[in-house]
């Protein structure tokens, strides 16, 4: 392919979609959000070609990685043998890049016997890389074209520094270069001389030397084997801080070598205008030597400033506004309501600050007092250094879990009190909070005054836990919540205490169970207070044993995630026991691996095969029973108006799971999804009771699926609340299983990498994975890392609360089932707080289908509840204004576009009547957009052909 102006001049995006479907589904007509995506990247690319740089600035989750794809699927189209090279956050980011371009490639892009996809070979693929040696490596191929994708850390530590000598490791840093040591450079060679005779301290002073070495000799191979042609830089706010030495040997690198850059962040004021400034570092064509740029005295004679952004110099004269009205293209991210209304973020979010107060309870208020003053100590008189977040006591007053621990936990977890940041000032920062001892002899010394190993109580984190278990656990709510810290204690602490709250619910609900049961005269039951420990008189009807049993289930032992001293009855009495080589399944847990069992018999397990794909001759003859079983429960839990409307949208519900037929395991999926939702939950007990207690003389003739629908049907009309409640629940789980089953399955159980996967594949590989581990409340952190917890807060029963630290306030989707955010711990920044939120308020999640549904009636609209605690009368408010008055300025620029002065009347002080920002004039959707005039005509919707050669199509 080496025709020249296979691009028309001032390309459109109706071009751009000759090219990328970005709605990656082959519709004849791109949706309203695939036709801004093109615009986008006709747009971006011309600015690349008139300036050399471009900012992509669209909200979160509006499908900014896909148009930088578009971007570099342009620029190969433009030169076939470009090199590209991507900067991202971390090893997942990299990892989503590559799925996501296999996805691009297999479903977005159009054409076939170009560069990205050659005749008869494979498609161009990501070179991913660990470190800057792989990316050398690479790159000694000239000529060659290429994407390679790094994450920001790889130029903290460039290389794989090995070597317990000086000469052991100047060794490692020349194989890098394919090189023998007597082959470098003199200074180089002096290196190891240098640190020879040092007995401690020189292998990090070497290692800093060396990588800054290493640095400069990655750029002049740049500089033999040519350019990189595009740079796409990622989360562009990780480059803001330029005392990072990371992001000195970023500019050092590619400075001047790479011929255009593309910036990407959904928020570029991220801690405030100076940000932009940041930019220039890298942009500059000029030669220094020093840190410091030459400007911005020199910037109206540099003969290269139209390609550059010399925000350092405009800033002195103009807004912000209009500095980003030359550079960034963002636009804001929109909902729809039933009435054809777009919504912007300024009319369906609720900021709601959540002052508490420990006035009300003398010990709450001594409690307090005595925290503000150890702090006070913890400080010694240098309050400047305590940034958001640095200190645990607003979160809670425990003694470190870790430090309970101390008898298993290593000395680096011990060190660990906050997330270490990636993007701060300091690859290290975070990890130690300055009040730790402070807090820890604190609550020592009460817990030897009053004999006892209960923690100090906390207003906040208790007030916060009632709070949480009201809006998402309590009544039987299917509301999910997401819960952001900054201790890592923190995570398990809330999910500990509301776990706690949980098993007494369950315990009430047992309670009932008991009373309604002999009130209808079911018979034999066990034990007052006995449940978690009794045998069924019946047992259970398999002779399999325990082993057995296991081996199907194949799931193992999941431990404890509870502190020592704090098991909780159902949590325990769920999970497999393990004592030496003899294992052994509790009541309940044996129960529960039991309902999946399926025996080429008429009669298996106690679901008698429903919910369960038929298996052999024997399993099809109960099919036809498990087929009525299946429209009654669908008719329990939808009315009859509903049903039809469902089955007419979707046949396929009312088939059949006999046989091997796509959509025969279709809906086996969809059955077994229910039968694990509902054995992973609480429900569990309800099933258990119903299985072997009710032996009333109305159901004494039931089996355990009729049962069930009965219960569904009329347990909400019980009169008993807690039974109520979790009938409730289930009806709404299993509803939302149903209404959404496809999007969950493509969202969550689904290989994104995949060209195609079956139904089958489905069934047989990702559901029993799906469901591994699932509780009421998870929790995610550095140090508590549940593989499935993202997957499984997707899904839309449990777990109901998801708390965890910044681990996930970036590339990961929570937005099916979620609508609440409550920033616990408050972030550092305000693109922090946005990337948080960014998490649940995205295109597709449940926010904009309820915005959908909405049609301007009397019903109020939805919002998404987006909630800051703290407490009263201390430094936490203080930190929790501050970062929300950033934010709210940081809106008003980027939503609105309000020059600075306009903002002038708003401080931290008076936050609470501008916390919720009201559109102009009342308007919906009036949020403004960034598109440079320059580039308007990306806009254009004619027309135009693609010069492409010969063989290309």
């Amino acid at each position: 392919m080496a025709k020249a102006n296979v691009l028309p001049k001032d390309m459109n995006g109706a071009t751009v979609q000759a090219y990328v479907d970005f709605d990656g589904a082959g519709k004849a007509r791109p949706s309203k959000q695939a036709a801004l995506q093109a615009e986008a990247v006709a747009g971006l690319w011309a600015l690349l070609r008139k300036r050399g740089f471009a900012y992509l600035g669209d909200e979160v989750g509006t499908g900014k990685t896909r148009q930088a794809m578009g971007v570099i699927a342009t620029q190969f189209l433009h030169k076939p043998s470009s090199r590209v090279v991507i900067l991202c956050s971390d090893a997942e980011m990299q990892r989503q890049w590559c799925d996501e371009w296999s996805f691009f490639l297999r479903a977005c892009y159009r054409l076939k016997g170009c560069a990205l996809k050659p005749a008869g070979g494979d498609p161009m693929p990501f070179l991913r890389h660990e470190n800057l040696a792989s990316l050398a490596c690479a790159l000694s191929s000239p000529n060659e074209p290429a994407i390679h994708v790094l994450r920001y850390s790889s130029f903290s530590w460039p290389y794989a520094k090995g070597g317990k000598s000086p000469e052991a490791m100047l060794e490692s840093y020349a194989k890098c270069f394919n090189l023998a040591v007597e082959n470098l450079g003199k200074q180089e060679r002096q290196l190891a001389k240098q640190w020879a005779h040092q007995q401690e301290g020189w292998g990090t002073e070497m290692s800093r030397v060396l990588a800054e070495q290493f640095c400069r000799r990655l750029g002049d191979l740049l500089n033999r084997e040519g350019e990189v042609d595009l740079l796409v830089c990622d989360e562009a706010q990780y480059l803001r801080r330029l005392d990072n030495e990371r992001n000195q040997r970023i500019g050092d690198i590619f400075r001047q070598r790479a011929k255009q850059w593309l910036f990407m962040s959904a928020t570029p004021l991220h801690s405030g205008v100076g940000d932009l400034a940041s930019l220039d570092y890298y942009l500059c064509r000029q030669d220094f030597s020093k840190k410091e740029l030459p400007y911005p005295s020199q910037c109206q004679s540099c003969g290269a400033k139209n390609r550059c952004s010399r925000v350092t110099a405009r800033l002195e004269r103009e807004d912000v506004v209009l500095v980003l009205s030359d550079m960034m293209i963002r636009r804001p991210r929109a909902y729809l309501d039933g009435a054809g209304n777009r919504h912007g973020k300024r009319s369906y979010r609720h900021y709601q600050e959540r002052p508490i107060a420990a006035g009300s309870d003398p010990f709450l208020s001594l409690t307090m007092a005595l925290v503000q003053k150890r702090i006070v100590a913890a400080l010694q008189g240098r309050p400047g250094q305590v940034k958001n977040g640095a200190l645990v006591s607003f979160e809670s007053a425990s003694v470190s879990l870790q430090r309970k621990r101390r008898q298993t936990a290593t000395a680096a977890d011990e060190q660990l009190d906050l997330e270490p940041v990636q993007d701060g000032r300091h690859e290290s920062e975070g990890g130690h909070a300055r009040d730790r001892n402070a807090i820890d002899r604190l609550n020592l010394g009460f817990q030897r005054a009053m004999d006892t190993r209960d923690s100090l109580p906390h207003a906040k984190l208790l007030h916060v836990v009632d709070a949480l278990y009201e809006r998402s656990l309590a009544h039987g709510s299917t509301d999910k919540t997401l819960v952001f810290v900054r201790r890592l204690d923190s995570v398990e602490e809330i999910r500990d205490m509301l776990h706690s709250r949980f098993q007494r619910d369950i315990d009430a609900r047992v309670i009932e169970w008991r009373r309604w049961l002999r009130a209808q005269g079911a018979g034999s039951l066990w034990a007052r207070d006995g449940f978690w420990t009794a045998i069924p008189e019946d047992g259970h009807a398999s002779g399999a044993s325990d082993n057995d049993l296991l081996e199907m289930e194949a799931e193992g032992a999941q431990g404890s995630h509870y502190r020592q001293g704090e098991e909780l009855p159902f949590f325990v009495a769920r999970r497999q026991q393990t004592t030496g080589e003899n294992r052994a399944l509790p009541p309940l847990a044996r129960f529960r691996t039991y309902l999946l069992r399926k025996e080429e018999e008429q009669r298996s397990g106690p679901m008698r095969g429903f919910l369960l794909k038929p298996v052999g001759e024997a399993g099809n003859r109960t099919a036809e029973a498990n087929h009525l079983r299946w429209h009654k429960l669908l008719q329990a839990v939808f009315s009859t108006s509903e049903l039809e409307q469902l089955l007419k949208a979707q046949p396929w519900l009312a088939g059949w799971t006999v046989g091997e037929s796509d959509q025969a395991y279709r809906l086996a999926c969809l059955q077994l999804c229910i039968l694990r939702s509902m054995r992973e939950s609480d429900f569990l007990v309800d099933l258990h009771i119903m299985h072997f207690y009710d032996k009333s003389a109305q159901r004494v003739r039931y089996e355990l699926p009729e049962r069930l629908l009965w219960l569904l049907q009329d347990g909400e009309a019980s009169g008993y609340p807690h039974i109520a409640a979790v009938v409730r629940r289930q009806r709404d789980t299993i509803r939302n299983w149903v209404m959404h089953f496809d999007l969950i399955v493509d969202k969550c159980l689904r290989d994104s990498d995949k060209v195609e996967q079956g139904w089958k594949d489905t069934y047989d590989k990702h559901i029993k994975l799906a469901f591994q581990q699932l509780e009421p409340v998870t929790g995610r952190s550095g140090r508590l890392d549940n593989k499935h917890a993202v997957q499984q807060f997707k899904f839309p029963g449990f777990p109901n609360i998801m708390v965890c630290t910044d681990v996930l306030k970036q590339g990961v989707d929570l937005h099916l089932f979620c609508d609440a955010v409550v920033h616990y711990g408050i972030a550092w920044t305000a693109g922090d707080l946005e990337q948080r939120i960014g998490r649940v308020d995205r295109l597709g999640g449940l926010l904009s289908r309820r915005l959908l549904a909405h049609t301007m009636s009397t019903a109020p609209m939805p919002r998404l509840a987006v909630q800051f605690p703290y407490l009263d009368g201390t430094l936490d408010k203080r930190q929790v204004r501050n970062v929300l008055y950033r934010k709210i300025l940081s809106d008003l620029t980027l939503d609105l576009q309000k020059p600075s002065k306009e903002a002038d009347h708003i401080s931290a002080d008076n936050l609470g009547q501008h916390l919720n920002v009201v559109v102009p004039n009342g308007k919906l959707g009036s949020e403004t957009e960034f598109f440079p005039d320059e580039v308007k005509f990306a806009r254009d919707r004619t027309k135009q052909a693609l010069n492409l050669p010969e063989g290309v199509g």
